[in-house]
């Protein structure tokens, strides 16, 4: 299902946006936004959608979302969850990447949080003992104004940076983007990926198109993108299958075959190791979701 596209206006005395939403159920569909947002959940329980990840999600749930990734949340369709004896919770904060000027976040000193951000392309998941502690600054942030609102909003950035209890969402193969600004031969690699996923994928062939030798190409690449060539080339794979799933009316065999996989227990496998869910839940979820 493709997402609706929603673009979020600010008011001419904010540079941000930071809402706190009380009503009975979710009741955003699955879309997607230019801005980076900051979701918390304070109460409400449910499946959250987030590009190709699909999870269930509990009170205090906290995810950062890069601009243009699809996501929505929902509540479970059970008695508990309709009406007023069931109340969610949430605040959201969203912001432009260029919220302080152009090329702000591009600075020396915001090297880290730049990367970072980039990495919220796929989503990122927040646990542990920092919870609390972004909840305090959030309701903080929302009474806040001036100075003070920016200076606030800065360290939540910088404690969802340092929290050591964080992990990506969605697979790198569910992104469309092609980042220009990549290094050059990072873009050579992801061309050839392209090329050849759905057939066969070899590292020397990888390295070669780097202009590199395979052992200078594995170091490289894994620097460059925080993980192995072949962690990167299955959750690529297995993302392209994600989509397959939701899009497409081909059979789990079929899928398969069309990611690039000609053994199915290897698929289910490693289909599983990154969705945390069989192919065939993963397709009935989206279904549901769907309906």
């Amino acid at each position: 299902m493709k997402p609706l596209y929603r673009d979020i206006f600010f008011t001419p005395n904010t540079s941000f946006s930071i809402n706190r939403f009380q009503q009975p159920y979710f009741d955003v569909p699955w879309h997607l936004h230019p801005q980076y947002e900051i979701i918390y959940v304070l109460n409400s329980s449910g499946t959250r959608y987030v590009g190709d990840s699909i999870e269930i999600f509990q009170k205090h749930d906290l995810v950062l979302l890069g601009n243009g990734l699809p996501h929505c949340w929902l509540n479970d369709a059970i008695p508990d969850c309709k009406g007023k004896d069931f109340e969610t919770d949430y605040i959201v904060v969203q912001f432009n990447a260029d919220f302080l000027g152009k090329d702000f976040f591009k600075k020396p000193e915001l090297k880290e949080v730049y990367h970072f951000l980039q990495q919220s392309m796929r989503g990122i998941h927040f646990t542990g003992p920092i919870i609390p502690k972004v909840e305090q600054k959030l309701l903080a942030i929302i009474n806040k104004s001036g100075l003070d609102r920016i200076i606030l909003f800065f360290q939540l950035l910088n404690d969802l940076l340092k929290c050591s209890s964080k992990r990506l969402l969605s697979s790198n193969g569910f992104l469309d983007k092609f980042d220009f600004n990549e290094h050059p031969a990072i873009q050579k690699v992801k061309s050839y990926i392209l090329e050849n996923f759905k057939t066969g994928i070899r590292l020397e062939e990888a390295a070669e198109s780097a202009g590199m030798t395979t052992t200078s190409f594995c170091r490289f690449f894994k620097a460059m993108q925080k993980q192995p060539f072949i962690s990167y080339v299955k959750e690529f794979r297995i993302g392209y299958a994600s989509r397959l799933l939701r899009e497409s009316h081909l059979s789990i065999k079929e899928v398969a075959y069309e990611s690039g996989y000609d053994n199915l227990s290897n698929f289910y496998r490693q289909f599983k190791e990154v969705n945390k869910l069989t192919p065939k839940d993963y397709k009935q979820m989206n279904l549901r979701h769907s309906s």
